[in-house]
């Protein structure tokens, strides 16, 4: 399409906040299902944190550099807009 720079860099960050919250999903329940002080989940949290923290950075990345830098805004005069009524 004429004018867009990129158009999936939003959709993968929408992708990778989908992914994330899962993850969240996941740390919750492994959380809530340790028994007393003993949690075998704690693997899981770890990976699960550290994927979600690593997902989000490079996303971040590659929607700073291809989409917000990539870009530039342009002046349009404004149609049918007026300060005063």
């Amino acid at each position: 399409m004429p004018g867009k720079v990129n158009p999936t860099q939003a959709e993968a960050l929408t992708m990778v906040s989908a992914h994330v919250m899962g993850n969240d999903v996941g740390i919750g329940i492994a959380g809530a299902s340790g028994h007393l002080e003993l949690n075998v989940f704690k693997p899981m949290l770890i990976h699960d944190l550290l994927e979600s923290i690593e997902l989000l950075a490079d996303a971040c990345e590659s929607f700073r550099d291809n989409c917000v830098v990539a870009s530039s805004p342009t002046a349009r005069p404004s149609r049918g807009t007026s300060a005063t009524r």
